[in-house]
């Protein structure tokens, strides 16, 4: 028989020692076709966990390849999107909290920009997949003390990927036309409920249409227009799965004033109609019943 003994100072990561304000969890497995659009949320931030398969990740237009025994760090603010590898489908776990202060960080942030969002759990992947599931059987069947279980596993997830930051891999850095096509980016990002044209961002930036197709393709691997178009997609998801607003509401909020045009163009990049995709996908959220101010001692 052994004992092992913790010894030594305690190290509090959470600046002013609140926990997170867990939002929900999200289970994906068994679907070849799962799809994100480009989709950014400045509300949350996000823990995902690789379980099983491979997914394609966009992350702040940068590619990662990630597979079983990843985790996966999305900042608040962050235009991200992913699909499954259709051979071996994904089995992702995703968990959204928002007022998030770790100690030295931004409002909302899990790891410095700068670092590498891929992180590789190795032998620690059983207990990470085990949190995960702990919140979401909490969720299924709750109890009074729901919210203060989900707090404490998803600090165990944190307090795993805060001790492993410094191992972590700094970003490349980038050139000029690189930084150019991420400002274009980021304008497209915060103004893609506009009709925007290529014409029209061209001359915001006083650069020719040519040149901007051209930056734009090497940075994110597709034309602005398409860029412009997922990100409307991205968006679409994200208001169908957290609201019950109307179709054709949400349609016009990212910028599609005919309904039809819109579902068209969702059902062509997602495979299913908006309203089939509602139906489909089920997130799982933290019972308002359960919630103590969100302050788990």
């Amino acid at each position: 028989m052994r004992k092992i003994y913790m010894e030594g100072e305690k190290n509090e990561i959470f600046a002013g020692g609140d926990l997170p304000n867990i939002s929900f969890i999200s289970h994906v497995c068994d679907n070849p076709d799962w799809t994100i659009a480009p989709v950014k949320h400045n509300e949350w931030c996000e823990v995902l966990y690789i379980n099983r398969g491979k997914a394609y990740y966009t992350i702040d237009t940068k590619s990662y390849t990630v597979s079983q025994g990843d985790i996966v760090i999305l900042n608040a603010g962050v235009v991200h999107a992913a699909c499954s590898d259709r051979e071996e489908p994904v089995e992702r776990w995703s968990c959204a909290f928002r007022k998030l202060q770790l100690k030295n960080r931004e409002f909302n942030q899990i790891i410095p920009d700068y670092l590498s969002p891929v992180i590789p759990v190795g032998k620690a992947g059983d207990s990470i997949d085990s949190c995960f599931r702990l919140i979401l059987d909490a969720c299924t069947s709750p109890s009074k003390n729901t919210y203060n279980i989900c707090q404490h596993a998803i600090c165990t997830i944190l307090s795993f990927v805060d001790d492993r930051i410094g191992d972590l891999p700094e970003t490349a850095r980038e050139d000029s036309a690189s930084n150019l096509a991420r400002e274009i980016i980021h304008y497209i990002d915060n103004h893609y409920a506009l009709p925007l044209t290529l014409e029209s961002l061209a001359r915001e930036f006083f650069i020719s249409t040519d040149y901007l197709s051209h930056i734009i393709k090497m940075e994110v691997g597709i034309s602005p227009i398409n860029y412009l178009i997922n990100r409307r997609i991205g968006e679409s998801q994200h208001l169908l799965l957290s609201t019950m607003l109307p179709i054709g509401t949400i349609a016009e909020m990212v910028g599609y004033p005919n309904i039809n045009h819109f579902s068209s163009a969702f059902k062509k990049r997602i495979g299913i109609a908006p309203g089939q995709f509602r139906q489909q996908f089920h997130i799982a959220s933290i019972p308002e019943g359960t919630k103590n101010g969100g302050k788990g001692r």
